[in-house]
């Protein structure tokens, strides 16, 4: 299943909406998605206007569309606010029957903070939701061995990998690493291309400059075929982080994004 995931209308620096997240939806549907990933910005944005999370479930149940993801966690170095994120995100995960939270680590690794990691991981399974860390050059977890590293210490029901094809590219990895892995350690998966060369801020060209599929360099192809060689059938979702593409209206970003990504993952995918 293809989800568009309604991050790509927001300016994430500066944390600000673009888009309202009831547009983003009708704009997916159109498209043809049939599944919609949403993130915390434009979630809480949407319920600052008062809109509520059970309206966003039933406006895309209404238009034949599953919510597929949320984006996402962070454990910093406040660890204090770790249980108060943990069960506000999974309530609101539980509410519209997401299946998948992302979880990006951005403090240094230690038996403190793999206890960090495993405590929200319990509070989201409580909810029937699964977190997956993803592996980011310019955090502390970095690669694709090191997010498995992780997986597998806290244990891999509650805790799968989450690949992004621009953070697997820059972190050295290959199509080739991801037809290794075993379908059951990867627990959501983020499509977007980039340029050949990777620039010195890896952080901006994440937020800023990502490329429609087929509009960079990426192996996509081989990234496509080798998720289909280790089992995959899951949700791919795309997240194209754009500073030109966000501006566009929505109706025509949803649409760019889904025609991009059949080229690669034709439906049903």
């Amino acid at each position: 299943m293809l989800s568009f995931p309604t991050i790509t209308a927001v300016e994430v620096p500066r944390q600000r909406v673009l888009h309202p997240a009831e547009e983003l939806v009708n704009a997916a549907a159109t498209a043809g998605f049939r599944g919609v990933g949403i993130d915390w910005f434009s979630l809480r944005d949407a319920e600052r206007r008062g809109v509520s999370v059970e309206s966003l479930g039933e406006s895309a149940a209404a238009l034949g569309l599953t919510w597929t993801d949320m984006s996402a966690l962070g454990l910093g170095a406040d660890a204090a606010r770790d249980g108060r994120a943990a069960a506000s995100m999974a309530r609101r995960c539980a509410v519209l029957g997401v299946g998948v939270c992302g979880l990006v680590v951005s403090v240094a690794l230690d038996d403190s903070v793999y206890d960090r990691i495993a405590r929200s991981a319990d509070a989201f399974a409580a909810a029937g939701v699964r977190l997956a860390l993803e592996f980011v050059p310019y955090t502390q977890v970095r690669t694709l061995d090191d997010a498995r590293a992780v997986c597998d210490r806290v244990g891999r029901a509650q805790l799968g990998l989450l690949i992004d094809t621009l953070h697997l590219a820059r972190s050295g990895g290959s199509a080739d690493d991801i037809a290794q892995l075993a379908p059951d350690e990867i627990a959501a998966v983020q499509i977007a291309d980039a340029a050949a060369i990777a620039p010195a801020d890896l952080a901006t060209e994440s937020r800023e400059s990502r490329r429609l599929p087929g509009e960079g360099s990426l192996d996509l192809a081989g990234f496509a075929a080798a998720l289909s060689q280790c089992g995959w059938t899951g949700v791919v979702s795309t997240e194209v982080l754009s500073a030109d593409l966000r501006r566009l209206p929505a109706a025509a970003l949803a649409e760019a994004c889904a025609i991009s990504a059949r080229r690669y993952f034709p439906e049903p995918c």
